[in-house]
């Protein structure tokens, strides 16, 4: 039996019948030591959509990696321009406070569709599937922002 603060759902059926569908969204949470990573997420079939809550920083913090050599390595590829874009954005200042992918055509999420008008509808559906899912849940992080972090 299911015990009642359990939120997950049995994955029994998809054995059975291929073409069951247990839920509309998959849902994640990213929170790092020692980086600049505080994310919460909502992928369904075609979208995945992440909230970054601390957009002012980038993502690679160095005081965790910096004794490391293959750091240090990236570290000068990036000043001299030497990194492929996907990578360079590691180094960032700043990052988008939303990011939105179409899963099949980026599967690597390298197109962020957050500000193109186009998306707006499926930007709002994927923003309020994460809010109410943090909500549900409790997310003890709603809307804190860390502007010192």
């Amino acid at each position: 039996p299911q015990p009642a603060v359990m939120t997950g759902h049995s994955v029994k059926p998809l054995f059975t019948q291929s073409d069951q569908r247990l839920r509309g969204y998959a849902f994640a949470e990213h929170n790092w030591h020692g980086r600049n990573a505080h994310e919460r997420s909502a992928r369904d079939l075609e979208y995945l959509y992440i909230s970054n809550q601390w957009p002012l920083h980038g993502v690679c913090h160095n005081s965790q990696f910096r004794y490391l050599q293959s750091y240090k390595a990236l570290q000068q590829a990036n000043a001299k321009s030497q990194l492929p874009a996907e990578i360079a954005e590691c180094f960032a200042q700043t990052r988008a406070t939303e990011e939105l992918y179409a899963v099949d055509p980026d599967p690597h999420s390298q197109k962020n569709l957050a500000d193109d008008p186009a998306y707006e509808q499926v930007l709002l559906k994927m923003r309020t599937a994460l809010t109410n899912w943090r909500l549900a849940t409790s997310d003890p992080d709603y809307e804190v922002y860390c502007e010192d972090c």
